[in-house]
């Protein structure tokens, strides 16, 4: 709907007034890579249009090096010349240009590379390195061990004489809101976990939370379900992390139109079966079945049947868990229902065996997963060795190093994107990014991406 609508915008757009053209510069800037290849898709955008989106297409590509998109402009120059874009964006093209000419001097990561949470810590570190190896950003780049530093002022006391453009970290919450509330205006702080700013943006303009929330999966799924489905039946288990994406899922749906929501938690694996009987109706189903043959007295044939309100299942649940639950949808009758999860539901296994009970769920991931990129073949040697937290981290790294790349693009004053391979991100003017993940099919033949969610 939103790039319907800034599409039309476009088709009218043959204005020259400044202002604006600024704002629908700002329009494009926030759109994600979804909404920018529906606008290129739309036919009724006309020239001018069309070279508008496909320059928010050729700038949008910022989750890569700064060269890598300097050259994007570039081609997109020689193929439009004289378009308007040209000179409304004129600013930001020459920003991004002396970014790619000029390489940022120094940055600290400041993460935990032992302790508790020295897992996620080498995962990042790892691609992080790679990064830096492959396209250079920054002449120094610098690692301090957070988990040395009790305190906040302790961890910037250790950063500071390092002198750094930016720091990435700390992944602790309470560590990067510290530091995030320590630091001075003039130091940019990309937090790898997502803190209530507080009076932070108010003390701190260049703070900015890179996460990998599951809160944002399962509200992309609430919000990218058809209208279509109306009545969806909640099923979560006892995980924590299945219980905040369940949440999300809620306080999301039930803002639908005409939208119902039925809960169906699972208390244990044990009674997963009678449990789902139970959410379907079909326990009322083979009551009505003996009451009738209690009637007649004899045995009849009779397939139970299950409830029919439920348009879609939101499947909050691990991997393993999902395994056992998935195939009990279909015994108990629902095997014809949409079956959504976030990202939990697929533990990084690509294999056909592994997935088999997973068959039919349509989940949101990082682009990392669905879709790898070659960089992800070099590390998969510490992938193997990190187990699942790496799953997503050494998206998170990647993406956290290319940010740091471009802190003095960022602006305050506006909402922006950054395609980065954790996923597609809305840069709030507060710092806070909103995270739209991948989607895809787990099928017989693999992992499929998707573009929608199928009705």
């Amino acid at each position: 709907q939103k790039a319907a609508a800034l599409g039309l915008s476009l088709s009218n757009n043959g204005t020259q007034n400044s202002d604006l053209l600024q704002q629908l510069w700002q329009s494009l800037q926030a759109l994600n890579v979804y909404d920018i290849h529906a606008l290129l898709n739309q036919q009724v955008i006309g020239s001018q249009g069309m070279g508008w989106a496909s320059f928010a297409a050729a700038y949008s590509s910022n989750g890569s090096s700064l060269q890598q998109q300097a050259q994007k402009i570039a081609d997109w120059q020689i193929q439009w010349p004289g378009h308007t874009a040209n000179h409304i964006a004129a600013a930001d093209i020459e920003a991004l240009q002396q970014q790619a000419r000029q390489m940022g001097s120094t940055a600290v990561v400041a993460i935990p590379l032992t302790g508790r949470l020295s897992n996620p810590g080498k995962a990042i570190q790892a691609a992080i390195i790679a990064t830096h190896l492959n396209r250079p950003q920054f002449s120094k780049l610098i690692f301090v061990n957070s988990a040395n530093h009790l305190s906040s002022s302790d961890l910037l006391n250790a950063i500071q004489p390092y002198q750094p453009d930016v720091i990435i970290g700390p992944i602790d919450k309470t560590k990067a809101h510290d530091l995030a509330a320590d630091l001075t205006r003039t130091t940019p702080l990309i937090a790898l976990n997502a803190f209530d700013t507080g009076a932070i943006s108010d003390t701190h303009a260049a703070s900015y939370q890179l996460s990998l929330n599951i809160e944002d999966e399962a509200e992309f799924l609430a919000d990218a379900s058809p209208e279509s489905f109306t009545h969806a039946l909640l099923i979560s288990t006892t995980n924590p992390l299945a219980n905040r994406a369940a949440n999300a899922f809620e306080r999301n749906w039930n803002n639908r139109d005409d939208a119902a929501l039925i809960a169906a938690p699972l208390a244990s694996s044990s009674d997963f079966s009678k449990d789902i009987e139970r959410y379907f109706l079909l326990t009322d189903s083979h009551s009505r079945q003996s009451a009738l043959e209690n009637i007649f007295i004899e045995k009849m044939e009779s397939n139970p049947r299950r409830r029919k309100d439920i348009d879609a299942v939101f499947l909050s649940a691990t991997a393993n868990e999902a395994r056992a639950i998935n195939p009990l949808l279909a015994y108990h009758y629902a095997g014809d229902l949409p079956v959504l999860s976030p990202s939990i539901v697929f533990d990084g296994r690509y294999d056909s065996v592994s997935n088999h009970d997973l068959t039919g769920i349509v989940f949101s991931d990082t682009p990392w997963v669905i879709t790898p990129p070659a960089l992800k073949a070099s590390m998969q040697y510490h992938a193997q060795n990190g187990g699942v937290p790496s799953k997503n981290l050494h998206a998170l790294g990647i993406d956290a190093y290319y940010f740091a790349a471009r802190i003095k693009l960022w602006k305050k004053d506006h909402y922006q994107s950054f395609n980065g391979l954790s996923g597609q991100r809305l840069i709030n003017p507060n710092g806070k990014t909103k995270r739209t993940p991948a989607l895809a099919l787990i099928a017989k033949q693999g992992i499929i991406p998707q573009t929608k969610i199928a009705e």
